[in-house]
């Protein structure tokens, strides 16, 4: 599981060129969406199983940038603006994931 939080630019470009940052059980989308640091790249190298937005309901800032969106088309893709909470749980093998609403 990738929490890129507080993570810039660069740093983000230096886990597109690690080979253990592929397909990643779930990602954690940096600074709510923001187009500059969830680039369609880095969401290409690393293919979560499970990729999670954390916005609010009425962003006026415009996020999550519709590049980002654009990008995660057809990804399993949960948002705190539409799915309320968010809690994954994983015994090291599996993984399990619950939302407030579907």
């Amino acid at each position: 599981m990738l929490l890129p939080l507080g993570m810039d630019a660069t740093s983000l470009e230096y886990l597109a060129s690690n080979l253990a940052m592929r397909n990643l059980s779930a990602v954690v989308l940096a600074e709510s969406g923001y187009a500059p640091l969830n680039t369609p790249a880095l969401i290409s190298w690393l293919r979560p199983q499970v990729a999670l937005l954390s916005v609010a309901a009425v962003d006026r800032s415009g996020l999550p940038s519709p590049e980002t969106l654009d990008a995660l088309e057809g990804s399993n893709l949960l948002r705190t603006d539409q799915n309320g909470w968010i809690e994954i749980k994983t015994d090291g093998k599996q993984m399990w994931v619950e939302v407030e609403r579907n």
